[in-house]
């Protein structure tokens, strides 16, 4: 459900971002994971990531609110994550860290490869 949410209302937002990001660097999942910090900021005040890239096609992407975080938030997060992988045209694989996390973190494992 978090995915069609994301798909219909964030993605028109993000849009024109994306495209320039994929256009400039390339069509990669790192490339935008990399650069979602900068985009976030134009839609959601306080809230920052940072990725840490642990391989040619994986890494870590932790994800800070100002708040603290409710549960539903790591399901939401996901859809996002999948989406990305959408655009990018690869199969994603996503894992929870919760041991990685705090009352304002979440952090993700994600890996990717092509169809």
């Amino acid at each position: 459900m978090s995915y069609i949410a994301v798909k219909r209302s964030l993605a028109p937002v993000m849009a024109p971002f994306l495209k320039v990001s994929l256009a400039l660097f390339g069509a990669s999942p790192e490339t935008l994971f990399k650069r979602m910090n900068e985009s976030l900021r134009a839609v959601m005040l306080g809230v920052t990531t940072e990725w840490s890239a642990t391989g040619q096609q994986a890494g870590r992407l932790v994800v800070t609110h100002p708040d603290p975080i409710q549960d539903v938030s790591w399901s939401s997060w996901r859809g996002s994550l999948r989406f990305t992988f959408d655009l990018c045209g690869v199969t994603g694989k996503i894992v929870d860290r919760p041991q990685f996390a705090s009352a304002n973190t979440l952090a993700f494992d994600l890996s990717w490869q092509k169809p």
